[in-house]
């Protein structure tokens, strides 16, 4: 499990979580070549959460290059979503499977670029909320007339115009529900605003010379989404990425420590006749 400030992250294969290792400053996850798999992530805190993911520096939603400021799911407060292939449209997904790196879907699309095949990024948001202030706590506009205060300023029109303008009076940009008709189906959703510009570009590692795997545009699943909306609290903003590779890989890399196998019997191999006297043992 990856575990962050404001929720935690894993990748499921066939229903089990994949194991993870640090090394280099940097998470490298254990990926089985050829098989589907999901990101679930959970969101421990009060408020909705927005989650943006992006995938061998494409958009999970679009396709196009991944960036923070797109569109991404929303999940309710405490609740955990799965997400688990490319959006086809409102109703379906094509699922992530490890494939790869030639037959990733980042490489057969555009000018298949690879050099960021390999590797996740997942940046969240919270919902920003209003803060509302009591009325006994804000006192009524002061105006000038005549050298004195106007006597004819009411309490009221005082607070119309401390508020007028401010956090109440933002509109919040439109948004999807996201709801998987699986066994884990949970209410979330997608904002609509995003940005492709380059400069945007999810911060990714080039491993071009490292990993072995890639993700594929897999098979269609039912996943449905509807309309709702969300405020980003970018106070709140956390970006986190994380590498994938089969288990040789990470092995060969160094990422993982190749050990030998236990061995119920290591006297198999005749290693000399008779038992080595301890140490300091003398004879008499």
């Amino acid at each position: 499990m990856i575990e962050q400030k404001h929720c935690d992250i894993r990748i499921i294969s066939e229903g089990r979580p994949l194991p993870t290792h640090q090394a280099r400053g940097t998470v490298f996850v254990e990926a089985p070549f050829g098989l589907p798999f999901e990101i679930e992530v959970r969101n421990k805190t009060n408020r909705r959460m927005e989650v943006v993911i992006g995938i061998d520096g494409k958009s999970i939603m679009t396709g196009k290059n991944a960036s923070p400021s797109q569109r991404g799911y929303i999940i309710s407060a405490y609740q955990t979503e799965w997400f688990d292939g490319w959006r086809l449209n409102d109703g379906e997904v094509a699922e992530f499977e490890f494939g790869t790196k030639p037959g990733s879907y980042a490489a057969q699309m555009e000018k298949g670029d690879t050099k960021n095949v390999g590797i996740v990024g997942v940046a969240t948001f919270l919902e920003k909320v209003a803060v509302v202030v009591p009325r006994r706590l804000i006192k009524p506009a002061k105006r000038r007339y005549r050298g004195r205060i106007n006597p004819d300023m009411s309490f009221d029109k005082g607070v119309e115009e401390k508020t007028s303008g401010g956090l109440l009076g933002q509109v919040a940009p439109a948004s999807f529900n996201f709801s998987s008709t699986g066994e884990r189906g949970t209410a979330s959703g997608q904002s609509l605003s995003y940005s492709n510009s380059p400069n945007h570009v999810l911060r990714s590692l080039d491993i071009s010379k490292g990993g072995d795997l890639g993700t594929g545009f897999g098979d269609v699943k039912t996943s449905a989404v509807t309309t709702t909306k969300f405020v980003r609290d970018r106070a709140t903003r956390s970006e986190f990425t994380f590498q994938y590779a089969t288990h040789e890989n990470l092995v060969k890399r160094g990422i993982i420590r190749s050990q030998p196998a236990p061995d119920a019997w290591p006297g198999r191999k005749p290693t000399g006749s008779g038992c080595t006297p301890p140490p300091n043992w003398r004879r008499h």
